[in-house]
């Protein structure tokens, strides 16, 4: 899924294609909890990656490379497990919020992957569906080619939407630990 300059909507397109994307990865310093969370200190993101303090996942944007550097959804994929992390995973509306503002004026993969024998969309990481921001219109499986999810976010980072997209284009990314935030 990719997003483009225009906000709030997510655009399906076919998962081979590249762009940019995110990748997300659990913070060394929150252990999950087992009883009702507080919000953790804000300190604990490796040097490059970044986090808003009561989230537990810290995230690195891969968008801003030049264009032999984007990767396809797999090989984005790939990149962030390479990190021990994975593509990142949109668990609620303030962590598109923050997203969008980390990445503004971007289209990124996510780690949405439609999975047509299980009949729907899935996050890499295997963490549940439970928030989407698609596009108007979207998604819409152009030409039957489009499996794989980026996230555009407007220019100034205020909204962003979700678009289904070939696979193979090439991308940025945004990656971010297996967790998601509280």
């Amino acid at each position: 899924m990719t997003s483009g300059q225009i906000g709030g909507f997510w655009d399906d397109k076919q998962c081979s294609e590249t762009f940019p994307f995110i990748c997300e990865k659990a913070r060394p310093d929150i252990t999950p909890p087992t009883k009702a969370p507080t919000p953790p200190p804000s300190q604990g993101c490796a040097d490059g990656w970044t986090a808003l303090a009561h989230f537990r996942n810290c995230y690195k944007l891969f968008h801003k490379v030049e264009w032999s550097q984007k990767k396809s959804w797999q090989a984005a994929s790939e990149d962030c497990i390479s990190r021990g992390a994975n593509l990142v995973s949109i668990h609620n509306q303030e962590e598109e919020e923050f997203l969008s503002e980390y990445s503004k004026a971007t289209s990124k993969w996510i780690g949405l992957k439609n999975n047509p024998v299980e009949g729907g969309y899935s996050w890499s990481d295997g963490s549940p569906l439970s928030h989407t921001n698609w596009g108007h219109g979207e998604p819409n499986n152009h030409e039957g080619r489009e499996d794989c999810v980026e996230m555009v976010s407007s220019t100034n980072g205020t909204f962003s939407w979700w678009n289904d997209l070939n696979c193979d284009l090439p991308e940025g990314f945004a990656t971010s630990h297996m967790d998601w935030p509280v």
